[in-house]
């Protein structure tokens, strides 16, 4: 049985979004111990 899935999850997209802020603030306040 095949199924593809054209759409996303808004859970997908929910836990991407998580995913992507929680890097972008590990690597902002790498950068700011390190700069700072």
């Amino acid at each position: 049985m095949h199924t593809n899935h054209h759409h996303i999850d808004s859970v997908e997209i929910a836990f991407v979004s998580a995913a992507t802020v929680s890097l972008v603030a590990l690597i902002a306040s790498m950068a700011w111990l390190l700069l700072g």
